[in-house]
C-alpha cells in the first residue's frame, strides 16, 4: 500500500502538462516463460521497482517511469493527500516534498482553528502522545462484532433486522479467522519444535549458515539422511531459517493478541 501511494504521489508531482502516452503496459499472458536475468542482491531487493517486460520482474515499473515516461519533463507543483501509516517525512525522496501548513506554527497552539494543534505536516490520526504510532489495528469484522454485540437487535436475536444480518456476517468471519489462526499457531508450534530438534542433529554445524549446498554435501559425503532433517532441508530450500519461523509464529500470535482481540483498544490517545 505504501509503495502504491508513494508512486502515485511522485508521478503526479513529477509530471508536467505535456501529453503523456497513456497506453498501459501489458504483462505477457504466460509469465512463466520469461527468462529471469542475473541480478545482484540490491536489484532483487528492489524488484518492486522493476518492469515485467524489460526486467522480467513483476514490479510497478518505477524505473521505467523515470527513464521513459517523465524523463526531461518539467514538474508542476500539486498537493497530494497521502493516507498511510508511519510515513518517514525525513526520507531523502520525500523530505523536500512534504506539505507544510501555511496557517500553523509549531507553538502548541491551534493557530488555524481546525481542532488540531501544531498540524504542520498534516495529522496522525492513528498516533498517540509523544509522536507514537498505533502499530496494530483491529480487523473490520472484529470492530463490528465488538461494537454491535450489545445492540438490542443482537440481544433479542432479531434475525430479520439489517443490524443482525450485518453482525452475523462479521461474527462468522471473526470466528472462522480466529479458528484458522489458532490452528496455524498450534501446528506451527509443532513444526518449530520438530525443526529445532532437527537442527540439533550432530552432523549439522551449530554456528554456521546452513545452505542447500552444505546439506547436500553432508547427505552425499557424510552419511546424513535427508529424512532426518527433512524440515531443515525444506525450509532452507525456500530461503527460510529458524528465526524466520519464530517471527512467523509471533506474527500470528499478535493477530490473536491485537487484531482479533475484542477488548483491544487501538484508538488509545
Amino acid at each position: 500500500m505504501k509503495n502504491i501511494i508513494f508512486i502515485i504521489s511522485l508521478f503526479l508531482i513529477s509530471c508536467g502538462s505535456d501529453p503523456i502516452n497513456k497506453e498501459y503496459i501489458k504483462a505477457p499472458k504466460d509469465i512463466s516463460k520469461l527468462v529471469f536475468s542475473e541480478y545482484d542482491s540490491l536489484q532483487i531487493h528492489n524488484w518492486h521497482f522493476k518492469d515485467i517486460i524489460q526486467d522480467s520482474l513483476p514490479g510497478i515499473s518505477l524505473t521505467r517511469l523515470y527513464d521513459e515516461i517523465i524523463k526531461n519533463k518539467k514538474g508542476k507543483k500539486i498537493i497530494v493527500a497521502v493516507l498511510d501509516t508511519e510515513i518517514d517525512i525525513e526520507h531523502p525522496a520525500l523530505k523536500d516534498h512534504i506539505w507544510e501548513n501555511p496557517n500553523e506554527t509549531l507553538n502548541n497552539i491551534d493557530d488555524d482553528g481546525n481542532g488540531f494543534v501544531d498540524d504542520i505536516n498534516g495529522w496522525n490520526f492513528l498516533g498517540g502522545k509523544n509522536k507514537t504510532n498505533t502499530f496494530y489495528q483491529k480487523f473490520d469484522y472484529t470492530r463490528i462484532v465488538n461494537k454491535l454485540a450489545t445492540h438490542p437487535s443482537i440481544i433479542s436475536k432479531d434475525t430479520i433486522s439489517k443490524i443482525y444480518k450485518h453482525y452475523s456476517k462479521a461474527h462468522d468471519k471473526y470466528i472462522d479467522e480466529l479458528n484458522n489462526i489458532n490452528y496455524i499457531i498450534e501446528k506451527g508450534n509443532v513444526i518449530i519444535e520438530k525443526y529445532k530438534n532437527q537442527l540439533a542433529h550432530p552432523l549439522l554445524p551449530l554456528e554456521k549458515n546452513i545452505t542447500i549446498e552444505l546439506l547436500d554435501s553432508l547427505i552425499e559425503n557424510h552419511g546424513l539422511k535427508k529424512k532426518e532433517i527433512n524440515l531443515v532441508y525444506l525450509f532452507t530450500e525456500f530461503g527460510e531459517n529458524f528465526k524466520d519461523l519464530q517471527n512467523d509464529s509471533i506474527r500470528y500470535s499478535d493477530k490473536i493478541k491485537y487484531q482479533l482481540n475484542l477488548d483491544y483498544n487501538c484508538r488509545l490517545p
